[in-house]
C-alpha cells in the first residue's frame, strides 16, 4: 500500500498516513473477506433491482443485469446526493432505455430500491435511536 501513496501522504501524523498505517495492519485474509462480502452485497443489490424491474415491467430479462451493473459502477463515482437519490434514477432511465424499459418502470424500481435499502433501515435506526434517548 505504501508504494501507491504519494510521498507527502506518508507522514504518519497526517490523516492519509494514519489510513495507510491502518490498511497495512489488516492481513490479506481479512482484506480478501471484506472484498468478497462487498462483491456479494453488490450482487444482491443488483439482483434486487433486477427482480424489481421484473415486477414493474412484467418481464424477466437477464440482459438487464449489465446496465444495472453499469449504473452501480457509475453511481459509486457520482455519490454527491443523499442516498444517491436522483443519480440512480437518472442513470437507470438512460442505461435501460436501449432495452426498451419505460422510464416509469425504471424510476419506480429505483425508488423502491432506495426505500428498501436506504430509507427503511434509516427510519428503523432513527426509531431505535429515539427510543434509547428517551430511556436516558
Amino acid at each position: 500500500i505504501t508504494r501507491l501513496v504519494p510521498g507527502r501522504w506518508r507522514n504518519p501524523d497526517s490523516l492519509p498516513g494514519k489510513i495507510t498505517v491502518a490498511l497495512e495492519s489488516v492481513n490479506n485474509a481479512t482484506m480478501t473477506l471484506a472484498l468478497l462480502i462487498t462483491i456479494i452485497a453488490y450482487l444482491v443489490y443488483m439482483l434486487q433491482f433486477l427482480l424489481l424491474l421484473c415486477i414493474t415491467t412484467g418481464e424477466f430479462n437477464l440482459a438487464l443485469f449489465a446496465p444495472i451493473a453499469g449504473m452501480m459502477f457509475i453511481k459509486s463515482f457520482l455519490s454527491f446526493t443523499w442516498g444517491d437519490l436522483g443519480v440512480r434514477e437518472l442513470l437507470t432511465t438512460w442505461l435501460l432505455a436501449p432495452y426498451h424499459v419505460s422510464q416509469n418502470a425504471a424510476v419506480q424500481s429505483s425508488m423502491l430500491i432506495f426505500e428498501i435499502n436506504i430509507l427503511l433501515p434509516a427510519l428503523m435506526g432513527a426509531v431505535v435511536l429515539l427510543a434509547r434517548r428517551r430511556r436516558k
